[in-house]
């Protein structure tokens, strides 16, 4: 079982980081103990909710650690995970969530200068994603919303654009309508993908009225963001020799 030490500092609200992430990363909640400082208090009902073994108090004592390195009674600890904050905590997380090797994606890559707009509003979210796009030798510019989005877009140069279906400000749907107007009635460059948990047809549906190219599901799996990736890739590099031939 791995054991996950894992820091809340740094959160305004770390119960609901941390429930999100253990949501969206399952092996996260095998064993894992938050550590927690003097002003915040972790009752049974929150570490139930995020399915945690334990939460300690900093800094830790060595008796404390040695416990829990010893594991659960009749269990064999076989692997350790400290990490002192929750981006630390997400960044491990990429390195196995989905159903496929980052590392793998990365070195059948050719092309790692594909250049990503995430647009998305939840923290544990973007850096998720992002870990994810890196890993798979991408260069990411995050948007907390819609509006930044179509900034952005119109300040640089994307070879993708990911956009969330629900944000603050403007939605990723009419963002999608901006930005795909942008590039005109013939053009798919840059392919514009929606990032939503809604299993609802209609939601699908008006993605891909509103000009997105296709609906990657929540939680992100690795293999999908690399085959979004590989195609836009592929369709960059298919209208960059059509628009200079050799």
């Amino acid at each position: 079982l791995r054991l996950v030490l894992l820091d809340e500092l740094g959160f305004d609200d770390p119960k609901l980081a941390i429930r999100e992430a253990v949501a969206q990363v399952p092996w996260m909640g095998e064993r894992l103990v938050v550590l927690h400082g003097h002003g915040r208090v972790w009752g049974p009902a929150d570490l139930r909710a995020i399915r945690a073994e334990a939460a300690v108090l900093r800094p830790m004592k060595t008796e404390t650690l040695q416990r829990l390195l010893d594991g659960p009674a009749g269990v064999r600890r076989t692997e350790t995970s400290a990490l002192s904050s929750l981006g630390v905590a997400l960044r491990a997380v990429a390195n196995g969530v989905g159903d496929a090797s980052i590392e793998d994606a990365a070195a059948a890559n050719a092309n790692p200068s594909l250049r990503v707009l995430l647009a998305e509003d939840n923290p544990v979210n973007q850096r998720v994603a992002a870990s994810i796009l890196k890993k798979l030798g991408c260069v990411v510019t995050v948007a907390e919303n819609g509006a930044e989005a179509v900034d952005a877009a119109a300040a640089q140069t994307f070879d993708l654009i990911l956009l969330d279906y629900h944000m603050p400000v403007m939605d990723g749907l009419e963002a999608a309508r901006i930005l795909s107007a942008r590039r005109g009635p013939a053009r798919k460059i840059p392919p514009i993908f929606a990032l939503t948990a809604s299993v609802f047809d209609e939601h699908r549906r008006q993605c891909l009225e509103a000009g997105m190219d296709g609906i990657l599901s929540k939680p992100i799996h690795v293999r999908a963001l690399r085959d979004c990736v590989d195609s836009a890739i592929e369709l960059r590099d298919r209208v960059s020799l059509e628009a200079d031939p050799v």
